[in-house]
Parts: structure tokens; sequence; C-alpha cells
């Protein structure tokens, strides 16, 4: 998308400044042929100086425009570059997800909220767990949050156990061990009844952003965007986490929650 806004800007100006003589200066000529001097005075001059100061006015608002244009240009031109990648295979997504995590320095924020089960074999599923696990207990300063339905709570894994039961037990270690894995659980009516999306925010810096419509089917995105990472997707998480509760809670029955 090429814009030359330079240009454009420097075409518009001259535009705008030309209305404003166009519009004054006539002002000036017919007062100074009814030989009306003070009348060409306190008339035109205002007039012109109010020309003026929409000439000003116009080109400072183009300017914004050409600025905004400016932004949205750098961001085509991002996510048209190799930042983005669509997956309809959950294999090779749980691959690049485990290679993300790895990679990520500070923060991993998961939620896990769907109302079909993952496609993708268990042991491919099982691996992306273990590696958020590991990635977690690897350094005191990483920071993990996974945020669960009661529906994905619920899955079975290939030990046995339910999918909430064994993030209960990574959240145990985690307070054992003195590093950060925690994970909640949302327990809202309509998540019955409705699917949602799920997401990966790693670093406040790239995303993986996840839907399914139907049992055989998957979509997910993958994108470097600080933009998004740190602002509306950061702020729909911290939105889930403040209204989920917490999974020891949730599963010695010590919180309200709604079956």
């Amino acid at each position: 998308m090429n814009i030359d806004t330079s240009g454009l800007l420097a075409k518009w100006t001259r535009r705008v400044l030309y209305f404003g003589l166009i519009a004054g200066v006539p002002v000036v000529a017919v007062a100074a042929l009814l030989n009306q001097l003070f009348f060409s005075l306190a008339l035109a001059v205002p007039l012109l100086l109010a020309a003026n100061a929409f000439a000003l006015a116009s080109v400072d608002q183009m300017r914004r425009r050409f600025d905004d244009v400016d932004r949205l240009r750098d961001e085509i031109r991002h996510f048209g570059s190799n930042n983005a990648r669509i997956y309809r295979n959950d294999t090779d997504f749980y691959a690049d997800v485990r290679g993300s995590v790895a990679r990520a320095r500070e923060s991993v924020w998961v939620s896990y909220i769907r109302q079909f089960r993952e496609n993708a074999p268990r042991a491919e599923f099982e691996r992306h767990l273990e590696a958020c696990f590991e990635w977690a207990r690897s350094d005191s300063r990483h920071v993990f949050r996974r945020i669960m339905s009661n529906g994905t709570a619920a899955e079975p894994m290939t030990t046995g156990r339910l999918f909430g039961e064994q993030q209960l037990q990574y959240v145990a270690a985690a307070e054992a061990g003195g590093f950060n894995y925690l994970a909640k659980v949302l327990t809202w009516m309509p998540m019955h009844n409705t699917d949602s999306y799920s997401m990966i925010l790693i670093d406040d810096e790239e995303f993986y952003f996840v839907l399914s419509g139907a049992e055989d089917e998957f979509w997910a995105l993958h994108v470097n965007s600080r933009n998004l990472a740190a602002g509306p997707l950061r702020d729909r998480f911290n939105h889930l986490w403040h209204d989920a509760h917490s999974l020891r809670a949730h599963y010695e029955g010590r919180c309200e929650c709604d079956v």
C-alpha cells in the first residue's frame, strides 16, 4: 500500500491557502474600489485573519489524518509480512506454540475455553501442557496463567485424570516449588451453551487466537503484534481472570459455581 502522504499534504496545503486568499482578497479589492478605507481595514483584515486561521486549522486536520494513514499503512505492512500465520491443522499449531513458549522471557497467559473437544491427538495436546509447565518451572521470574471453563476442566486426559485435576496438580507443584503457575476456572452459565475462543498471549508481543466451530473444525491465527497482544487481548484476558474462580477453590467446593 504505497501512499505518498507528504506529497498529498503539500498539495492540499496549497489548495487550502489558495482558498483562503481567494476568499479574503476580493473583500479588500471591493472595499478599496469604494474608497471605504475604514471598512477595508475593519472588516477585510479580520476576514483575512479568519481565512488564514481556517486554512491553518484545515492543514493541521489534514496532517493528523495523513498521520493516521501512515499508521494504518504501517499496520497493513506489518500484517502483510511474515508475522502472521493461519492454522487449519491443530497438530502444527501446538508444535509452533511450544516453540513460542520456549522462547518466552516473562509471561505466558493461556485461556482454554471451548465447547468442543480438541481434535489433536491427546498426546500432542499433553506435550503442549507439559511444555508450559516446564517453562514456568525453569525460572521463578516466569509467570504462567491458565483459564479454563467447566467443560474443558472435565475433559479426560490419557492418564485417566481430568484436565482440571491435572492442572491442579501443576498448581500444587508450583506452590511447593516456589514458581508461578496459576490456574482458574470460569463457571458462567452461558459457557455451556455457546462457544468462545481460546488465546495464548506471550510476553505481550505475540498471540495465538483459536476458534472451534464443531468437533471436526479448527481455525487458529498466530500474530506478532504488541499493539494487539498488549492492548485489547490483554485487557480481555484480565477481565476473564478477574471473573474466574481459583481452580483449587473450585475443586474443593469453596466457590459459588454455576453448574
